[in-house]
């Protein structure tokens, strides 16, 4: 009687082992198998393998997120966003990017980021459509070769697109010397491109090149927004803001996520503010309708 029950014991076991079995082979098969199970090393070479397909197929896709008109709301420019269309969910730039600068792959993403861009705004010509300008953000690796071949300025010839159509985004992050950053500003401003310096605020590099680099506009980081509030968080908003509109340069506050963040940032008179608060990054279509309405 004791051995029957010893081998239905076992069996039950056996059964539940292949359960658990059949149910991480279908994750698998699905492409859901859970990414903890792969190494770094190998999620960079699945990305690295599927990027110039994705590319060639068209799942890269360009989303924007409008930037709004900090006295009257109305949209006044947008960020270029790049987004993964993996069987129909859109994966966002962080679950990509790291693994395209891992590769070298990373200046490929950003030239087709930046003709889209050029592209959307061609389109909106062409149709009589509401224009306002888009940034395209540069990584470390795109600036290190742009500073000996300045190919997005070519990119922007090409486009024949008016002075500031298209924009570009600069973090300052050390791949590329001050120096050379100043030079390559002077570069883009002779092909009618205008800069951006992205994230002041995130550390204390981008403080040194304000003076150095002649921007066109500066985002505050999303760093300084989440404390505004308080009282040193207002203060290093203000004052920061301050500091850049008195060179010069204009200010879009980014990581606006509340009406009270948004007040508080009308009230130091920001030029600009992008977030959640106003909008979410938007597919191509419905950025168009957004500049349909304002228009």
């Amino acid at each position: 009687m004791q051995d029957r029950k010893d081998y239905k014991s076992i069996l039950v076991t056996l059964l539940l082992i292949i359960c658990v079995e059949s149910f991480v082979m279908a994750f698998a098969l699905s492409g859901k198998i859970f990414k903890g199970e792969q190494t770094a090393e190998q999620r960079q070479n699945e990305v690295a393998v599927m990027f110039d397909s994705a590319l060639a197929a068209g799942d890269i896709e360009v989303w924007f997120q409008p930037i709004v008109d900090a006295a009257t709301g109305t949209v006044c420019g947008a960020e270029a966003l790049a987004r993964w269309n993996r069987d129909g969910s859109l994966l966002p730039a962080g679950d990509f990017i790291p693994a395209l600068e891992e590769a070298g792959k990373i200046t490929d993403l950003d030239e087709y980021v930046f003709r889209q861009a050029c592209s959307f705004q061609s389109e909106q010509i062409a149709n009589g459509g509401m224009l306002v300008p888009i940034s395209v953000n540069l990584s470390g690796a795109t600036l290190q070769r742009e500073v000996n071949d300045p190919a997005i300025a070519a990119l922007y010839d090409a486009a024949e697109l008016m002075e500031g159509a298209v924009q570009v985004e600069i973090t300052e992050n050390g791949a590329v010397a001050t120096e050379q950053l100043a030079q390559l500003a002077d570069v883009y401003h002779a092909h009618r491109l205008y800069v951006t310096m992205d994230g002041l605020g995130q550390d204390s590099s981008g403080l040194a090149g304000l003076a150095a680099i002649p921007y066109d506009t500066v985002k505050l980081d999303k760093s300084m927004t989440d404390n505004l509030g308080t009282i040193k968080g207002d203060a290093l908003v203000k004052e920061t803001a301050s500091l850049v509109k008195k060179m010069g340069m204009q200010v879009i506050v980014e990581g606006v996520e509340t009406e009270e963040q948004a007040g508080i940032l009308r009230a130091m008179q920001c030029d600009a503010l992008q977030g959640f608060c106003f909008f979410e990054p938007l597919s191509k279509e419905e950025f168009q309708f957004v500049l349909s309405h304002w228009k």
